[in-house]
């Protein structure tokens, strides 16, 4: 177990025409692929959430293959007509795409961190979110998203896109927000988490859900080297 954190602000993009960019300026919306325009949508949905206008604490972005999409069209375009790149999209080419757009359209100067470990990538960057905060990070912002691989690639992953966020802090005595606890690795013999051939965030869906509903109880995590985790929500530390 890795101790509890809380939960200040959640957001979620999933869905034709499930993006909102109004936190980007209109410079850094060209070029954005779908990853990254549903990523910054279920971040700026959780900041609203919070009711946080300032960024000042680490964003911890997570995904299983980044900007697939982008890469393959670059190169594309490098083997057919003039070899030449889209300026704009290779900008947005590279892992931490998210966390520079945020931190450039918020004027943040605080840490970021870009994870990806496959299946596990959901559980993987909610343990470096809670990582950051027992190493004194005020509050963490976490957004994980994945979109459609190129059929060049594989065609059973031709999965819809889907991104989730989260605000996070550290338990600390009473609060009306719900509390959630990584434990790893937990023991099972069923099967876990999204099937192969789906959108690997997609147990943010579930995520999500819960905490806006308000629902306790566990989501079942794919963790590394085969491991089963698990993400505890639990009802809010309220007044007694």
């Amino acid at each position: 177990m890795t101790g509890e954190f809380i939960v200040d602000g959640v957001g979620l993009a999933e869905g034709p025409g499930g993006t909102d960019l109004t936190l980007l300026s209109a410079r850094q919306r060209r070029g954005l692929s779908e990853c990254a325009s549903f990523m910054v949508t279920a971040a700026a949905a959780a900041l609203e959430d919070a009711e946080i206008l300032v960024i000042d604490f680490p964003i911890v972005s997570g995904s299983s293959l980044g900007e697939i999409q982008t890469a393959e069209a670059l190169c594309e375009m490098r083997v057919r007509g003039d070899g030449r790149t889209s300026p704009a999209r290779f900008r947005n080419s590279v892992h931490n795409t998210v966390t520079g757009l945020i931190s450039i359209a918020s004027g943040s100067r605080a840490p970021c961190t870009s994870v990806a470990a496959g299946r596990a990538t959901v559980a993987v960057a909610i343990l470096e979110a809670q990582l950051q905060l027992k190493h004194g990070a005020p509050r963490v912002l976490l957004v994980v998203g994945d979109e459609s691989v190129p059929q060049v690639f594989d065609s059973a992953l031709c999965y819809p896109p889907v991104a989730g966020a989260l605000l996070l802090a550290l338990a600390a005595g009473q609060s009306d927000q719900p509390t959630l606890e990584l434990i790893r690795p937990v023991e099972t013999d069923v099967q876990t988490g999204p099937p192969s051939n789906a959108n690997p965030c997609t147990p943010m869906i579930d995520i999500v859900s819960s905490l806006r509903h308000r629902r306790t109880g566990a989501v079942v995590l794919p963790g590394l080297d085969g491991d089963t985790w698990k993400l505890q929500i639990g009802a809010p530390r309220g007044n007694a």
